[in-house]
C-alpha cells in the first residue's frame, strides 16, 4: 500500500521536472512566428524524433506536419511508433498529426529546443494539449491543418507548457504508480506498446466527444477503472490557477473483506479540471491517499471498529466536502453471498471507445463491477474492474462488433450471475493499416527475434525468448525453432527443446519461447545456448537474423548457513537475508503476514513444508527471483507450500520458483491452496515456476479468489497439476504446463456453481469428476483446449446454466477418452437448459457415448414443457459406442451444420420435431449404422426434411402440419411404423427423376413397415411426385399408401411419376366416400393384394 508520503514526492518530483523542461524549451526558444520564437530557418533542415501510439489502428504510416510559416511534409513511423527526420522545413511552433482513419487523428505541437532539435510524441495526451489550446482560440484543430498557408497567431510554448503542467499535475500519482516519476510523457523516448511509458497510455486513455473530455485512469496493482477529468468542456482554461473543489465522492461503502482487510470503495468525484488524488481518512484521521476510487486498509485490528471517509482533491489541491463516514467492523467471518446482479446493460460506441453503463438495485455490498468482454454469447475476456456503474473501453477499433457483460463482486470476492451479453458495433469503417503501422501487424508479414542477444540470471527459473510478428496479420503462420548448446551444456546448465510457435489470423502478439535454467553452486562462467528459428510457412519471412544467442550469467552465491531462527510466525515479519536454512515448518498464522524480499533462497530440509495460515507475500523479480527449494536436489525432498484457507490481499506470489518438493502431505504438490466454498482462499500468483516435483506442480481447491494465475511456468514435475472444476478459469494461456512427464492438469470437484473456463492451455484438461455446470452459470471452453475425460465422466448442462465451448478452425477444441475406445466416456448432456447460449463451434468429440449419456455422444434433454436450446456447428463426432446426437422432444437448434459423424454407431437419434432444424454440410457416414433414427413424435409445425446423405429411419410420425420432403429424401419406415397425415397435416414429397423420394421399409422385406396413412386430409399439398413407395402394408396396414376419407371429412391426395412396390396388401387403398385421388404415371408392381383398391 503506496503512503501520502510517496505520493507526494512523485508530484513534486513531476512537477519540478516537467516545469524546468518545458520552460527550458521556452527560454531555448528565440523568435519567429510562436510569438515566442521557435527558431527554424526555411530550408535549414532541422531535426524532429518523437514516438506515436494509440490502442487504434493507424490509417497511414507517415506523421504529418505544418509549420507555423506553412511549410508541409511526412515524416515515416517505424514499426515501433518511433519517427525521426533530419529534414523539419518551416519555421515552428510545428503542428504534427497521425492519421487513425474516419477522419480521427491525434495532434501535438512541437518547438525547437534551442538546438535545432524538435523532440514531441503524439499521443493521446499531446492530442489533448493541442486541441485545449486551439478550442480555447476559438480555432478548430482539423480546419487549420488543413487550410492552405501560415498558422496564425500559433501557440506559444509557455501556453502548451502551462497546458501540460495541469495535466500533469491530474495524473502525477498515477504516473508514479507506473513507475514513471520525473518522466515527461511529451517528449519522453519509448516504443508504442511497450512496458512503462507505452503501458501507461494504453491503459489511461483520453477521450474526446462531442467537445467534452474523459480522462481514464487505470490502476496497475488492483486492475480498477477511475475517471481523473470526466465531461469537462475541451475549451476549459486549462492555464490559469483553479480555484473550484471537486464534488464530494459518492456512494461511499466500507466492507470488511473476512481477511483482517478493509475495503472502501466509492464513485468518483468530478471536477471542472480534474481529479489528483483522494483522501482517505479513518475516524477523521489521514490514513493514506490514492487517486483510484478504492482503497485497502490492511492496518486495522481483528474485530475493531472504524470510520471512514474521503475527500477529494484536485490538480490545484482544492478540497471536496468530506464524505459522510461509514462505520465497519473488521469480522473475520468469511462472506460466501454473492451481491445482487447488474441490470439493464447499455451501450455506447465511437469509432475509438465503447461506453457500457448499468443499474444495480442494490450498491452497498459492491466493492467492483467486473467487465468482460468478446465476440456474441461468448465475452469472457475480463477487460477491468470499476467502481461506479460505467465502463469506458478504449481498446476497440472502428466498424467492429463488440459483446460485453457485467457482474458484481463484494469484498469477500464473491461474484455475482452476469448481465445479459449485450453487443454494439463501433462506428466508422474498419481501418486497414498499412506497413509498418505502429503498434499493429500490416504490410508483408515477417517473423522474429525481439533482439538476437538474451541474458538470463543462473538463478531465475526460465529464460523467455521473444519472437514478434510484423506487417499483415490476416492470416495464420507459424515458425519452428530449436535450442540448442553453446558454451552452456543441454541437460546441465539449461533443458533444451524445440517446438513450433503459431500465429492466428489477426494475431501480432509476440510469442515466447520458454528455456528452464538450472541453477547450480559451482564456480564458472557466464555460458550460452542458441535458438534458432527455421522452416517458416509458406506465407511468412524471417525477419533479420535466425538465431539468437541467449547468455547464462553466473551468479556465484556462498554457501547457505543463516539458519531461520523463527519458523512460527505469529506478527508480521521480513525474511530479507540472501539465503535462510528451513529446520522446521514455517507457520505462518492468523493474523500475520510473512514478506519475503526479492533474491531471497529458503532451502528447507527433509519433508518439511510452509503453512501460511495468515497471508504470505512473496514479490521477486525477474533478475532476483525468490527461490523456495530442498537442501538436496531430489524430487518431493521437502513438502512445498501450502495456504490453508487463507482470504488475504497480501496472498502474492511474482517471481518465485518453488522446487524439489511435492510430497504427500501437501497433497503430492508444490503449491497446495486449500479452500472451499465456506473458507475461500485468495492469492495472487503471476511468474512463477513450479519445477522437480515427485507428483504435481499444483493443486488448487475450489471457490480461491484468484488475483490472477499468470505468466507462470510449470515443468520438469510428474504431473503439471490439479485444479477444481470452478476454479480452472484461473489457468488462462499466458501460463506455460508443458515439460512434464505427463502434460496435463486434472479437474476434479465437477460442481461448476460459479462461471469458470478452461483455456487453450499447453496441456490437456483430464477430467476425473463430472463436469455439472450448474444454474445461471456458464462454463466457457477457449480455442485449442484438449480435453481427456476419465471413464464414465462428462459434462451435464443443468437447467439454466450455459456451455459455450467455441473453438476456431486453427485452434479447435478436442474432446476425448482417456483410453481411446468407443464408450469410455459419457459425452455432453444439456438438461432442458433453454434461452441461453450453450453451443459446440469448431469441437471434435471422440470415445463417448456410454450408457450413462444415453449412449449418445452429445444428449439434449427437453421436454414440451421444459425446452432447450443448442447449437452445433463444425463439430465432428467419431468413435461414440452409441449415437452421435440425441435429441428428445421441443429442441431448439440455434445451428446445425457443418457436423460430421462418423465411426459411431449410429449418426443420430431425433425426435420428429427437431428434424427440420438440420442445416446444411453436414456428413453422417461411416458408421455402423449410417442413419438418422427419427424417434415416436408429432409434428405440429411446417417443416423441411432436407436430404442429408442417410435416411431416416421413423418410427411413427404423426403429421399435423405441412411436411416438405426435398429431392433425394430417403425414409425407411422401422418395423410396424407408419407415417399418418392427420387432418391438418399434409405430405408434399416431390422428387426430381435425378432425385426421387425413397419411402421403404428399414427391411426389404413386403409388409414391414405399414407405410403412409392419409387420415382425412383434404389438403392441396398432398402431392407425391417421382416418389418410390416400398414394402408397406404390414401390421394390418391395407396398403402401402391409405386415403381415409368420408362425406364429412374428405380427403386429397396427387400422385404422379410414381413406382408403388412390394406392399403384403394393396399398393394403395382410397375409402369410398370424399377422396379426390389423381393418379397420373404410376407404375405398380409386386403388390401381394393388388395395386388399387378404391372407386374406380
Amino acid at each position: 500500500m503506496k503512503t501520502r508520503q510517496r505520493r507526494t514526492a512523485w508530484r513534486g518530483r513531476i512537477s519540478a521536472f516537467v516545469s524546468v523542461a518545458l520552460l527550458s524549451l521556452t527560454l531555448a526558444s528565440c523568435g519567429g512566428g510562436g510569438g515566442d520564437g521557435d527558431g527554424g530557418i526555411v530550408g535549414t533542415g532541422m531535426r524532429l524524433k518523437g514516438t506515436t501510439s494509440d490502442n487504434r489502428a493507424y490509417a497511414s504510416n507517415e506523421i504529418e506536419y505544418k509549420s507555423a510559416t506553412g511549410e508541409r511534409g511526412t515524416v515515416p513511423i517505424g514499426s515501433d511508433g518511433r519517427f525521426t527526420t533530419s529534414d523539419l522545413q518551416g519555421e515552428g511552433p510545428w503542428l504534427l498529426r497521425a492519421d487513425l482513419g474516419n477522419s480521427d487523428y491525434l495532434y501535438g505541437l512541437g518547438f525547437d529546443d534551442g538546438t535545432d532539435t524538435v523532440t514531441q510524441n503524439v499521443h493521446d495526451y499531446t492530442d489533448l494539449v493541442a486541441r485545449n489550446w486551439f478550442a480555447r482560440a476559438g480555432l478548430d484543430i482539423d480546419s487549420t491543418f488543413s487550410a492552405a498557408g501560415a498558422i496564425n497567431n500559433a501557440p506559444q510554448s509557455s501556453e502548451i507548457a502551462a497546458i501540460g503542467q495541469t495535466i500533469l499535475g491530474i495524473l502525477a500519482d498515477v504516473l508514479g504508480d507506473y513507475s514513471l516519476a520525473g518522466i515527461n510523457p511529451y517528449m519522453a523516448d519509448y516504443a508504442a506498446g511497450t512496458a512503462g511509458l507505452g503501458q501507461f497510455l494504453n491503459q489511461n486513455p483520453v477521450f474526446i466527444n462531442n467537445g467534452q473530455i474523459t480522462i481514464i485512469i487505470n490502476d496497475p496493482v488492483s486492475d480498477t477503472q477511475g475517471v481523473a477529468t470526466s465531461g469537462i468542456a475541451l475549451d476549459t482554461d486549462l492555464e490559469t490557477a483553479d480555484t473550484t473543489p471537486p464534488t464530494t465522492p459518492a456512494n461511499l461503502r466500507v466492507l470488511a473483506a473476512g481477511s483482517n482487510e478493509i475495503v472502501a470503495v466509492w464513485t468518483p468525484s468530478t471536477d471542472n479540471v480534474g481529479i489528483s488524488t483522494y483522501q482517505v481518512l479513518r475516524d477523521g484521521v489521514l490514513l493514506d491517499t490514492t487517486p483510484y476510487p478504492v482503497f485497502i486498509d490492511s492496518t486495522l485490528a481483528a474485530d475493531a471498529s472504524a470510520s471512514y471517509s474521503i475527500i477529494a482533491v484536485d490538480a490545484a489541491g482544492n478540497e471536496s466536502a468530506e464524505t459522510a463516514a461509514v462505520n465497519v467492523t473488521n469480522s473475520t467471518t468469511t462472506d460466501t453471498t454473492a451481491p445482487p446482479a447488474p441490470a439493464a446493460l447499455a451501450l455506447t460506441a465511437t469509432s475509438g471507445s465503447v461506453i457500457a453503463s448499468w443499474n444495480q438495485t442494490d450498491i452497498g455490498d459492491v466493492v467492483a463491477f467486473r467487465v468482460y468482454r468478446g465476440t456474441a454469447g461468448s465475452a469472457t475476456t475480463r477487460l477491468s474492474n470499476v467502481s461506479a456503474t460505467f465502463y469506458n473501453d478504449s481498446q476497440v477499433q472502428a466498424g467492429t462488433e463488440y459483446c460485453y457483460r457485467v457482474s458484481a463482486v463484494d469484498a469477500a470476492g464473491n461474484e455475482s450471475v452476469s448481465t445479459a451479453v449485450q453487443c454494439t458495433t463501433t462506428a466508422g469503417s474498419v481501418v486497414t493499416p498499412p506497413t509498418n503501422n505502429p503498434g499493429t501487424g500490416s504490410g508483408d508479414t515477417a517473423v522474429g527475434f525481439a533482439s538476437t542477444s538474451f541474458q538470463v540470471l543462473e538463478d531465475a527459473s526460465t529464460a523467455v525468448i521473444l519472437v514478434s510478428r510484423t506487417g499483415n496479420a490476416a492470416e495464420a503462420v507459424s515458425i519452428d525453432y530449436t535450442v540448442t548448446s553453446g558454451t552452456a551444456t543441454a541437460g546441465v546448465d539449461f533443458t533444451a527443446t524445440s517446438g513450433t510457435l503459431s500465429w492466428a489470423a489477426g494475431d501480432s502478439g509476440d510469442k515466447r519461447i520458454n528455456v528452464q535454467i538450472a541453477a547450480d553452486t559451482e564456480v564458472e562462467t557466464d555460458e550460452t545456448f542458441v535458438v534458432t528459428l527455421s522452416n517458416a510457412s509458406s506465407n511468412v519471412s524471417i525477419a533479420g537474423e535466425t538465431s539468437a544467442t541467449v547468455t547464462i550469467n553466473n551468479r556465484d552465491s556462498a554457501v547457505c548457513s543463516t539458519e531461520l531462527e523463527t519458523t512460527t510466525i505469529d506478527e508480521d515479519t521480513v525474511l530479507d537475508l540472501p539465503c535462510y536454512i528451513v529446520s522446521s515448518n514455517i507457520n505462518v498464522n492468523t493474523g500475520a503476514n510473512l514478506t519475503i524480499q526479492p533474491g531471497v533462497r529458503l532451502e528447507f530440509a527433509s519433508g518439511l513444508q510452509m503453512v501460511v495460515r495468515g497471508s504470505l507475500t512473496a514479490e521477486g523479480t525477474a533478475q532476483n527471483p525468490i527461490i523456495l527449494t530442498g537442501r538436496e536436489r531430489t524430487e518431493g525432498f521437502w513438502d512445498g507450500v501450502q495456504f490453508f484457507f487463507t482470504n488475504s490481499v497480501k496472498n502474492s506470489l511474482s517471481n518465485v520458483i518453488i522446487e524439489y518438493g511435492g510430497s504427500s502431505s501437501n497433497d503430492n504438490a508444490l503449491l497446495w491452496v486449500r479452500s472451499s466454498g465456506t473458507s475461500p482462499s485468495r492469492i495472487t500468483v503471476d511468474s512463477v515456476t513450479l519445477r522437480n516435483s515427485m507428483a504435481d506442480g499444483f493443486s488448487l481447491d475450489s471457490d480461491i479468489i484468484f488475483g490472477g494465475f499468470t505468466n507462470s511456468v510449470v515443468t520438469l514435475n510428474e504431473r503439471a497439476g490439479r485444479v477444481s472444476a470452478n476454479s480452472a478459469g484461473a489457468l488462462v494461456d499466458s501460463n506455460s504446463f508443458s515439460g512434464n512427464t505427463s502434460d496435463v492438469i486434472e479437474v476434479d470437484g465437477g460442481s461448476v456453481d460459479r462461471d469458470s473456463a478452461l483455456a487453450g492451455v499447453d496441456a490437456s484438461w483430464l477430467i476425473t469428476a463430472l463436469l455439472q455446470v450448474q444454474q445461471g452459470q456458464d462454463l466457457t471452453i477457449q480455442p485449442g483446449a484438449r480435453l481427456l475425460f476419465d471413464d464414465s465422466m462428462g459434462i451435464t448442462v443443468r437447467q439454466g446454466g450455459n456451455l459455450v465451448a467455441v473453438g476456431t478452425t486453427d485452434n479447435p477444441i478436442v474432446m476425448q477418452g482417456q483410453t481411446a475406445s468407443p464408450g469410455r466416456w459419457r459425452g455432453i448432456e444439456v438438461f432442458f437448459t433453454v434461452g441461453l447460449d450453450t453451443r459446440l463451434e469448431h469441437v471434435t468429440i471422440e470415445h463417448a457415448g456410454s450408457s450413462q449419456n444415453d449412449n449418445s455422444a452429445v444428449w439434449v434433454r427437453s421436454s414440451g414443457t421444459s425446452p432447450a436450446t443448442l447449437g452445433l456447428s463444425h463439430v465432428t463426432i467419431s468413435q461414440s459406442a452409441g449415437t452421435g446426437i440425441k435429441t428428445d422432444s421441443n429442441v431448439t437448434f440455434t445451428a446445425f451444420d457443418n457436423v460430421t459423424v462418423t465411426q459411431s454407431a449410429s449418426a443420430a437419434v431425433m425426435h420428429a420435431d427437431n428434424v427440420d432444424q438440420i442445416g446444411d454440410n453436414n456428413v453422417f457416414t461411416g458408421n455402423t449404422e449410417d442413419l438418422v433414427n427419427v424417434t415416436t413424435g408429432t409434428i405440429s409445425d411446417a417443416s423441411s426434411w432436407g436430404d442429408i446423405g442417410v435416411p431416416y429411419l421413423t418410427e411413427n410420425i404423426a403429421i399435423e402440419a405441412t411436411l416438405t420432403l426435398a429431392p433425394g429424401v430417403e425414409i425407411w419406415g422401422n418395423s410396424a411404423s407408419e407415417l399418418t397425415i392427420r387432418q391438418s397435416g399434409a405430405l408434399n414429397a416431390v422428387g426430381t427423376q435425378a432425385d426421387p423420394i425413397l419411402m421403404r421399409g428399414a427391411e426389404q422385406v413386403a409388409g414391414y413397415w405399414q407405410g403412409l396413412q392419409f387420415f382425412f386430409s383434404p389438403s392441396t399439398q398432398n402431392v407425391l411426385s417421382n416418389v418410390v413407395v416400398q414394402h408397406g402394408g404390414g401390421a394390418g396396414a391395407p396398403a402401402n399408401i391409405w386415403m381415409r376419407c368420408s362425406g364429412t371429412s374428405p380427403g386429397r391426395l396427387t400422385l404422379s411419376n410414381a413406382s408403388i412396390e412390394f406392399s403384403a396388401t394393396y399398393g394403395v387403398e382410397v375409402d369410398n366416400n370424399g377422396c379426390t385421388y389423381t393418379e397420373t404415371n404410376v407404375t405398380f408392381s409386386n403388390n401381394a393384394s393388388g395395386d388399387y383398391n378404391g372407386p374406380q
